[in-house]
């Protein structure tokens, strides 16, 4: 069985330790933009990290007074305007490390949304830049994340499809895939998710279980469903959604003693209602139709949680293929 987070991303803080610097002396050492007449080059916060391409822009008056202030309101802790500043400066200048500033300004004031378009434009200005962009990169996830709690699952596949166009290798982004595609019963989506996290992370327990699971349950690739299931067995021995999935594979594999005896230990360690309802599939087919009927009754009587719960679609589907009436659940 698959394991996915539920609270993957909460937007974090922006303020750091080299933001906070800017509040002290570091902003006078912020010299005048580079120009024609080779002034002194300006000193960035970032530049050690990121080597840019700077322009040849004259220097004006203009230019020198909207620096003088901005720099001045930031001494002053006037965050607002001197991130107006710096930004317009940006704007002008077309050099990128005024909008690294306005961004650690953003950063200063915990103003993740200013922050956001501070990076943006940065990036704009100078293509290799990157900083900023995990700040960017998370709250888009985030979003991701809230339509698809929300129930809106087309909506938040279209995005998450969008997203990896330009991350194509992003963890979070290909875990949002695999689950949402599930959700959306995207059987290929899914499994090109599982499989591109596996490949990314080849030694991660969850990865292999992941991958394992999903062949295992459609029943496809048994053999290294199997491989993929104990070597995550290896890693991580107690997991009950790992046992679990070493139980659906004996299932899957006709071996419904050895199925029968996973799926008690997952369940001995978690009540997930997944695990449950695999125990209770094993028991009807193994013929204890009693004990099957009383897990199906449980879970039956279980609320729905959040409006992408597909469990209760599972649970009907499940009864439905085995032959379980509603009426035949009424524990005697």
């Amino acid at each position: 069985m698959k394991a996915v987070s539920s609270t993957l991303f909460t937007p974090r803080r922006i303020v750091t330790a080299i933001a906070l610097c800017l509040a002290s002396s570091v902003f006078s050492n912020f010299a005048h933009a580079q120009t024609q007449d080779a002034v002194e080059p300006l000193e960035s916060i970032d530049n050690a990290r990121t080597a840019y391409v700077l322009p040849k822009q004259k220097l004006t008056y203009e230019i020198t007074m909207f620096q003088i202030l901005s720099d001045l309101a930031l001494s002053r802790g006037d965050l607002q305007i001197a991130y107006d500043g710096y930004t317009q400066l940006a704007k002008k200048t077309r050099d990128p490390r005024y909008a690294e500033r306005a961004y650690w300004v953003a950063a200063l004031a915990n103003d993740t949304n200013a922050a956001i378009s501070a990076s943006n434009l940065l990036k704009s200005i100078a293509p290799n830049a990157t900083l900023g962009q995990d700040l960017v990169e998370q709250v888009y996830i985030k979003k991701i994340l809230d339509k698809s709690e929300a129930g809106q699952l087309r909506e938040a596949y279209q995005a998450t499809k969008v997203f990896l166009k330009t991350h194509p290798n992003h963890e979070l982004g290909l875990t949002l895939l695999a689950d949402i595609a599930s959700k959306l019963k995207l059987d290929d989506e899914t499994l090109y998710a599982f499989e591109a996290l596996y490949k990314l992370t080849p030694n991660d327990p969850e990865a292999m279980n992941n991958l394992g699971y999903f062949l295992a349950d459609h029943n496809m690739r048994l053999d290294e469903a199997s491989q993929l299931i104990t070597s995550a067995l290896k890693k991580s021995p107690t997991a009950p959604h790992i046992i679990d999935s070493a139980a659906w594979l004996a299932y899957r594999k006709n071996e419904l003693d050895k199925a029968l005896k996973l799926a008690q230990k997952a369940q001995t360690l978690s009540t997930s209602p997944d695990i449950t309802l695999h125990l209770a599939e094993i028991l009807w087919v193994k013929g204890d139709v009693s004990a099957a009927r009383r897990l199906f009754k449980d879970l039956q009587l279980l609320p729905t949680s959040k409006p992408d719960d597909v469990f209760p679609t599972q649970l009907r589907d499940t009864m439905q293929r085995l032959g379980v009436s509603t009426n035949e659940t009424t524990v005697p």
